[in-house]
């Protein structure tokens, strides 16, 4: 079977539908807990015992397996003020995948971690045409998500989305590949895994490998279950060209 191209007049045609949502400051669907530092909780003083110092472990990809308490730990929400999506870890130095669509105009956004953590992270490089941008996030240590290979033998199998569709963060959808396509621009991944406004820059993950196949990007308007993911094979070029 080979790829079936899909025509970019097509697409335009039926209209597409990138994946950001508005911010949660304008929206009020998503709350990460009140900024405003807290004082800390005090208790009586105990007598100090010695601790021992086990050495700090390296980081690791999430599990193979179908965890997907892992999977989601993998997965941020990215907030650029005018707009947020989400991202996900590629490796254990804090750097995030997203889409270009999700980080727009901005040189920093803000990165919000399963853990209820805050971070600003700094956009490093962005591609509009693959819809595909990095962001550096003093995030490091934390598991993240390995990349798979693109083969046809995946259209039919199980996939997950990740991601904060309407401002619900860490929403956990489930799917099928439903067709492999290139628009013109890129290779794309079909699915039909619920994916809305605020999936942008979430990972779709092969549940059978527990590695990464697309990066959620957009849907056709007024259809059902025809969603679309940039192809993970598109990420690794952009991640080698972005010296990665």
């Amino acid at each position: 079977m080979s790829r079936i191209i899909l025509s970019t007049a097509l697409i335009l045609a039926l209209g597409t539908m990138l994946l950001a949502a508005p911010s949660h400051a304008q929206t009020g669907y998503i709350t990460f807990g009140d900024d405003k530092a807290k004082p800390a909780k005090t208790s009586p003083a105990v007598p100090v015992k010695k601790k021992t110092v086990t050495p700090k472990t390296e980081s690791q990809p999430a599990s193979t397996k179908a965890s997907y308490k892992e999977w989601m730990n993998c997965v941020v929400v990215v907030d650029n003020v005018k707009s947020f999506g989400s991202g996900f870890f590629v490796n254990g130095k804090g750097l995030i995948v997203t889409n270009a669509h999700v980080v727009g105009d901005s040189y920093e956004v803000t990165v919000f971690t399963r853990d209820k953590k805050k971070y600003k992270g700094k956009v490093t490089a962005c591609d509009p045409k693959l819809d595909l941008a990095l962001v550096s996030s003093p995030q490091g240590g934390s598991k993240w998500l390995g990349l798979s290979t693109v083969t046809e033998d995946m259209v039919g199998q199980d996939v997950v989305a990740i991601g904060a569709p309407k401002g619900l963060p860490w929403s956990v959808s489930k799917g099928i590949v439903s067709a492999l396509r290139n628009d013109g621009k890129r290779h794309i991944v079909q699915t039909d895994a619920a994916v809305n406004g605020g999936n942008s820059g979430g990972p779709l993950i092969h549940i059978a490998t527990g590695k990464v196949v697309g990066v959620n990007s957009f849907i056709l308007k007024n259809t059902e279950g025809l969603n679309f993911a940039v192809s993970v094979d598109e990420v690794k070029g952009f991640l080698k060209r972005s010296g990665q």
